[in-house]
């Protein structure tokens, strides 16, 4: 189906007309996806359809997101879209979010907290400046000299 139709299908059935227009008007704007409303879902490209699934996602209100690397198959461009429209949704709608990313700078952008991963333990827990300034392990410092954070 289209880009539109998806988006449509992801509001509640008993939204009025033109509060469904005016949902899907802005997903479409926020992400960047107004010149792809006709086209298949399926002719997207990978960025693309990673938008139109936020955009699904977040045509809502939620309390509590789970995301897993919600920007990987994002472009530079798309990222920063993706980040922006996250940080918007979240202070909108007081929503907390959760996020799982293997991008540092993307952490350090979104999050108010940070918890480094090392063979699935916590290395490292705390709010990005922390983390940036006073890496508790050893392995936190290399990490954060090697992304050069």
């Amino acid at each position: 189906m289209s880009v539109y139709k998806n988006l449509q299908t992801a509001l509640p059935r008993e939204s009025g007309k033109d509060e469904k227009y005016k949902a899907i008007a802005g997903m479409l704007e926020l992400f960047d996806l107004e010149h792809l409303a006709k086209k298949r879902g399926s002719r997207l490209s990978g960025g693309e359809t990673q938008r139109l699934a936020l955009a699904r996602l977040l045509i809502t209100p939620k309390s509590i997101l789970l995301l897993d690397e919600p920007a990987s198959a994002a472009d530079i461009g798309g990222n920063d879209l993706i980040e922006t429209a996250l940080l918007d949704f979240c202070k909108k709608n007081g929503t907390t979010l959760v996020m799982a990313t293997h991008s540092p700078k993307q952490a350090l952008n979104i999050a108010t907290r940070v918890i480094l991963l090392q063979g699935g333990e916590i290395a490292e827990c705390g709010t990005p400046e922390e983390l940036i300034k006073r890496p508790q392990t050893e392995w936190g410092k290399r990490f954060i000299d090697h992304w050069r954070v």
